[in-house]
């Protein structure tokens, strides 16, 4: 097992990472739904179906994703409880529901 310094600077690390993964990934998404609201995209068939709100969900997704893990990057910094909690290790003596 790690010691418990590196175990908070590898979960700092792959927080600020996944952050700025799902940042990149909401950035490069926002165009095609810019686009999309412009054209007013739908769907044709026996009924219009309007596609262009859903076009809007991945970016959005990305971006409150990005803002969580900054969020829990920054309680990893500045709270020693909220610190504990993210780099305790589960085993399968604390994980009472765990077969």
């Amino acid at each position: 097992m790690m010691p418990y310094k590196m175990q908070v600077a590898v979960v700092g690390f792959v927080l600020l990472i996944s952050a700025i993964g799902y940042g990149g990934l909401a950035y490069i998404s926002w165009p095609d739904a810019i686009k999309a609201f412009e054209r007013k995209e739908i769907v044709m068939g026996a009924v219009r179906v309007y596609i262009w709100p859903a076009r809007f969900l991945l970016p959005c997704a990305m971006v409150l994703t990005s803002l969580v893990c900054l969020l829990l990057f920054f309680r990893l910094l500045f709270k020693p409880r909220a610190r504990a909690e993210l780099v305790s290790v589960h085993t399968a003596e604390n994980d009472h529901g765990a077969d």
